[in-house]
């Protein structure tokens, strides 16, 4: 009769062998899944914790409360307005008042699903380069 010794680590434990060796691929990729699965899962929601209703200034069927509507065209505005840094051009003469600067049917946006904005502030603008390598 033989009797051979084999020499067995102590524990299986993966928790006790990836400290021993370092973090394998498969538990990264296996923990990766799960933090971009609850990342997921946690983005879907709408964040604010709030009932969904109408918001204030609009009506029931949640449209803002804005002239005309959204299937007849608007008809155009009897006066413009323009901004106060060409108001003050203006003032000064060195730009003709709006009226002389627009055509004489100039193209006003058709519908109302627009608002005016805000005058001033920065413009930013992703371009793409412009010397392209060939």
């Amino acid at each position: 009769m033989v009797i051979r010794m084999v020499r067995r680590p102590a524990t299986h434990d993966s928790a006790v062998e990836s400290q021993r060796e370092g973090l394998t691929r498969r538990a990264l990729l296996h923990r990766s899944g799960v933090a971009a699965a609850v990342f997921s899962v946690g983005a879907c929601s709408s964040g604010s914790g709030e009932p969904e209703g109408p918001k204030k200034g609009t009506t029931p069927s949640g449209s803002p409360n804005r002239k005309g509507s959204d299937r007849k065209p608007l008809a155009p505005p009897a006066s413009f307005k323009e901004a106060p840094v060409l108001a003050a051009q203006v003032r000064q003469g060195t730009l003709p008042p709006v009226e002389k600067r627009l055509p004489e049917s100039p193209y006003v946006v058709p519908h109302n699903r627009l608002e005016p904005g805000n005058y001033g502030g920065t413009l930013r603008m992703m371009l793409p380069a412009l010397t392209t390598p060939r």
